[in-house]
């Protein structure tokens, strides 16, 4: 991210997120993530692509991969956050 103007590029500095916030992220994303894919898809999407149907042409796989790279993502995000304390 450019914040100079100048061409050189400075990053924010890190921010750690707290205990209480990891614990909520856990709290908050499914134990079985087989179990999501087999309906997170559906879901998360049927309401936006409801709403705008041309959205559906950004994903270029089906919704059953792209629920599996959702939860890949965010079992990966969960498994940064450390060990539970």
């Amino acid at each position: 991210m450019n914040v100079s103007g100048n061409g050189s590029s400075k990053r924010a500095p890190k921010e750690r997120v707290t205990s209480q916030q990891a614990q909520f992220i856990r709290d908050t994303l499914p134990d079985d993530p087989q179990e999501f894919r087999a309906s997170g898809a559906a879901v998360l999407w049927t309401p936006v692509f409801d709403l705008d149907s041309s959205l559906r042409g950004l994903f270029k796989t089906d919704m059953l991969t792209q629920s599996k790279k959702l939860t890949d993502t965010l079992s990966t995000i969960a498994d940064s956050l450390g060990p539970l304390r």
